[in-house]
């Protein structure tokens, strides 16, 4: 592949349905794997990969930690410390067999793979669900990269969210570009050739950089209302520890937190994952809960 793995290439090569599960495998912290034959054109896209992900802390093995030990106090921290962010741990190819060895929790995990005589892609993979229930493999082939996912059917999966945030991206980036030319032929009032033109309303350039900042900051808005819906629900769950029968509608919990273009199941799942904490029996789901709720917002 000659082009570079922008936000824009990456949707190119796996195709919008790919790249949904990309998203929702990097939210939920699923294991991913990375196989190519070209150790750069593995570790580029391993590294724009990491990029979608802007409020995690991206650590590499067997350069900023080695031992297991150090790796079980970082993931320890994150136990015991909801306000620092989550780790994202790549690893480059050169490691990769070190850590599928060493390391029993790969939990949030993108590590890099290499084809060569000595890989065997059935053995590797193979050994890996035995001891992983779920991960995903990007296989980089000529003019697309391939996925593939062991232990998760998403068919049976909904992706409505990620498909959101792509088009909602996409749609952005579209008017932003819109807007630039739109100020430009407003500004030009003289005759101008129309290959000058042409190239003056190119913005090919800016666009990739234009739909990933775009992308990068919806994911951050939906962190950080993930993270007002964290502060709420722990205090739920703490008077429900404390013997007061309390819970929140789904719908009042989103409104809340002023983030209503997601389903309240798929929040609890990505603050499940992101802080390993289970809120469900916080929330009703059922419309009773929800009137309530009204009622008592009308009142004050």
């Amino acid at each position: 592949m000659e082009e570079s793995y922008s936000l824009k290439n990456l949707i190119k090569y796996l195709g919008e349905n790919n790249f949904t599960i990309l998203l929702y495998s990097l939210l939920n912290r699923i294991p991913i794997f990375v196989v190519g034959e070209i150790d750069d054109e593995i570790n580029d896209l391993i590294n724009s990969i990491i990029s979608l992900v802007p409020h995690r802390n991206d650590v590499v093995f067997y350069s900023d930690f080695i031992d297991p030990e150090d790796y079980s106090l970082m993931i320890e921290e994150e136990l015991n410390n909801f306000n620092i962010p989550r780790l994202i741990i790549c690893c480059p190819t050169t490691a990769s067999n070190i850590a599928i060895e060493k390391i029993s929790n790969l939990t949030g995990w993108i590590l890099g793979i290499k084809f060569n005589e000595s890989f065997s892609y059935s053995k590797i993979f193979d050994k890996l669900s035995n001891r992983l229930d779920f991960f995903l493999i990007l296989n980089i082939l000529n003019d697309k990269i391939q996925i593939e996912s062991k232990g998760l059917n998403f068919n049976q999966i909904d992706l409505s969210f990620e498909k959101k945030l792509i088009i909602k991206s996409i749609e952005k980036t579209e008017i932003a570009l819109e807007k630039m030319k739109r100020v430009l032929n407003k500004k030009i009032k003289d005759s101008i050739n129309s290959q000058i033109l042409n190239s003056i309303m190119n913005f090919e350039l800016e666009e990739n950089k234009i739909q990933a900042n775009i992308f990068r900051e919806e994911i951050q808005a939906f962190v950080h209302a993930s993270i007002r819906a964290l502060a709420i629900l722990s205090r739920i769950d703490l008077l429900r520890e404390l013997g007061i029968r309390i819970q929140l509608a789904d719908k009042t919990l989103l409104q809340t937190i002023d983030y209503e273009n997601i389903k309240c199941q798929r929040l609890l799942r990505f603050i499940k994952s992101e802080y390993g904490v289970n809120f469900e029996k916080c929330i009703n789901m059922g419309w009773k809960n929800r009137f309530g709720d009204q009622i008592e917002s009308s009142w004050g």
